[in-house]
């Protein structure tokens, strides 16, 4: 049998049900505040990805649980083509529209524990869990032949990446030199004439005969 208050509210309950109101309304506000501040310390505003303080937590963690699994880890480094010629023929804002759509397109190729973060500028970072360089490879061709496909919407410009790879390894056993030996492919890639993938096995010191050497291709 249903209860029904026939008596009105108290001056002193409807103060109480106000003030209760208003501290959910407060606490629930709070909370999602706490969610956005949150989500700006690990996230890049422009692409959605992750930022570069995020990837270097990522990548660190990564690197500690392949060490001990014995599990493969692999790092891509991505790097836009000649940005400032886009940003020069279409306008900044249709620059921050092309890396929004690159972002996306590496999103799509990338799993949830991949976690694809923007590193710099126009540079795009992943750290490829449980994958390989020949896996990596792969997953950087897909990328680079994708982002070939964009269309910018004007016929004077073009937007291509090119990609370092690089695979943990005993000698490349670090975060650091992960990310060295992936700048060093990348810059390998960009000399080589660009729109290209170059994957690095070895130690990673620069004056080292530190590489085996994927063949380098473009599309």
């Amino acid at each position: 049998m249903a209860l029904c208050r026939e008596a009105p509210f108290s001056r002193e309950e409807e103060d109480l049900f106000a003030y209760l109101a208003a501290q959910t309304a407060a606490s629930l506000e709070a909370i999602t505040l706490h969610e956005r501040l949150s989500a700006q310390v690990v996230r890049d505003e422009l692409t959605g990805l992750g930022n570069h303080r995020r990837f270097q937590e990522v990548l660190a963690t990564r690197v500690d649980e392949a060490l001990r699994s014995g599990t493969p880890l692999s790092m891509l480094l991505l790097d836009l083509d000649d940005f400032r010629s886009i940003n020069a023929a279409l306008g900044h804002g249709a620059g921050d529209d092309v890396l929004r759509a690159v972002g996306q397109v590496v999103r799509e190729h990338c799993r949830m524990t991949d976690e694809p973060a923007r590193y710099a500028g126009q540079q795009i970072a992943v750290a490829l869990r449980g994958t390989d360089l020949e896996g990596a490879w792969a997953v950087a061709e897909d990328i680079r032949s994708d982002i070939a496909a964009l269309d910018v919407g004007d016929a004077t410009a073009s937007v291509t990446g090119s990609v370092g790879i690089i695979e943990l390894s005993t000698r490349v056993a670090s975060r650091e030199g992960l990310i060295f030996a992936a700048e060093a492919a990348l810059d390998e890639a960009k000399r080589a004439g660009k729109n290209r993938t170059v994957g690095f096995r070895g130690p990673y010191r620069a004056d080292d005969a530190w590489l085996r050497r994927l063949p380098s291709r473009n599309g």
